[in-house]
């Protein structure tokens, strides 16, 4: 399927999703949250990748949690500078465990 045609459809897609009032994030896209939504989004973030972790899944849990750390450091959560020194702290941690 030639480029043009799969950005049309999901431009197409996305007109549906909108016109039924739902709100889902595709990819790509920053959605900006709350302070409460946020908070919760990381740590939720952070708890897959804990499992994925004990799970065996060593690299993906890995490249979580690095990209966990990237949007932490600049900003991508809203959350406070204490959360973020705190859950650097925890990632760093779960990231030496791991090797990386």
């Amino acid at each position: 399927m030639p480029d043009a045609e799969v950005h049309r459809m999901d431009t197409e897609q996305k007109k549906r999703i909108v016109m039924r009032g739902e709100d889902i994030p595709f990819a790509d896209e920053d959605i900006p949250y709350s302070a409460d939504d946020s908070s919760e989004t990381l740590t939720e973030d952070i708890e897959h990748a804990g499992f994925m972790l004990e799970s065996g899944f060593s690299g993906e849990a890995a490249e979580d949690l690095h990209y966990i750390l990237e949007k932490l450091r600049n900003g991508g959560y809203n959350v406070d500078k204490e959360t973020i020194r705190s859950q650097t702290a925890v990632i760093e941690g779960m990231l030496k465990g791991i090797g990386t």
